[in-house]
């Protein structure tokens, strides 16, 4: 498990309630997490709403593989434009300021991967596969669409589309 302001995620034993152990994350656009002491500046906000980053998902892949989904943060005047534009905008909804983390069970393998352009993590499925859920805001659809993609490894981490 994480908690939103976390820079770890904390294994436990659900049987025994025990901690399992711990893995640091080193997040790309986690900057708050770099003090030593977080105050209540570090949290902008628009009103009522929280501009800063935070832990999303957590995913289970095949062989202890985890994937962490986080949302970066979003400068205030980058967020009153975009709410401008769109009364009913919020970043935690899009796509672009979310990134995925891997870690293979004990330590962090890849750096921030990006998601695909309006791709939103639906779930994960067996293979290291992850279904994901392809957004178009500008055309409303009928259907939902969806896409999975595999975890490989090349330098970094990335996300490859799988077709059928």
């Amino acid at each position: 498990m994480t908690t939103n302001l976390d820079n770890e995620i904390t294994i436990y034993d659900l049987t025994s309630r025990k901690l399992e152990s711990r893995i640091k994350i080193n997040h790309g656009e986690f900057n708050m997490l770099n003090k030593s002491l977080i105050t209540e500046s570090d949290f902008q906000g628009y009103g009522r709403t929280s501009l800063s980053p935070k832990n999303s998902k957590l995913f289970l892949l095949d062989g202890g593989m985890i994937v962490l989904d986080y949302i970066r943060g979003i400068e205030y005047g980058t967020y009153e434009s975009k709410k401008a534009d769109d009364p009913t905008y919020h970043h935690f909804q899009d796509p672009a300021y979310h990134r995925l983390i891997l870690f293979d069970g004990t330590k962090q393998i890849s750096a921030d991967i990006p998601l695909p352009t309006n791709g939103k993590v639906t779930m994960a499925l067996p293979g290291n596969r992850l279904l994901i859920q392809l957004i178009n805001p500008d055309v409303e659809e009928d259907f939902i669409r969806y896409g999975i993609y595999k975890v490989v490894e090349s330098n970094n981490y990335l996300l490859k589309h799988l077709t059928f």
